[in-house]
């Protein structure tokens, strides 16, 4: 029986040492955190997200076009965008996807002109320098530079 609660305690005494190496979290990958979930002294079940933000490799810019001006996006072309709240600083893009949207709802540009009959596409464009893209501010306007 002696034999039995030293093997406890020495159980006991590996689990606090585990959780005492467990003090740090470290991420999977590279991401700027937006929200912490977790509050103080709250404690977080298996699977719980601590904390919720974005990749910094995974930022793209995001575009409604009607199907009267997709001709003037092809898959692989580069485009130059004006980021306004930077006093218009220009960034390369490069034109990643085009797909349909099948519904109004989907719509990602504030105020497409389109007209009614027409279908909606919308265009995925990656940044051509990640590095560059890494201080842009999530959901924030943007303008297609016509060439």
């Amino acid at each position: 029986m002696a034999l039995g609660q030293k093997e406890r305690a020495l159980g006991a005494v590996d689990e606090v040492n585990v959780a005492a190496k467990e003090r740090y979290i470290l991420a999977p990958q590279d991401m700027s955190i937006e929200n912490i979930n977790l509050q103080v002294g709250e404690l977080a079940m298996a699977g719980y997200s601590l904390v919720s933000g974005y990749i910094n490799d995974g930022t793209f810019f995001r575009v409604t076009i009607p199907e009267s001006k997709i001709k003037d996006f092809v898959k692989g072309q580069n485009k130059t965008l004006i980021i306004p709240y930077l006093e218009n600083k220009e960034v390369q893009a490069k034109v990643e996807t085009i797909k349909p949207l099948s519904s109004y709802a989907n719509i990602s540009t504030a105020y497409p002109d389109f007209e009614e009959q027409e279908t909606l596409f919308e265009v995925h464009l990656k940044p051509v320098n990640i590095q560059e893209s890494k201080d842009l501010l999530t959901k924030a306007t943007f303008i297609v530079k016509q060439n």
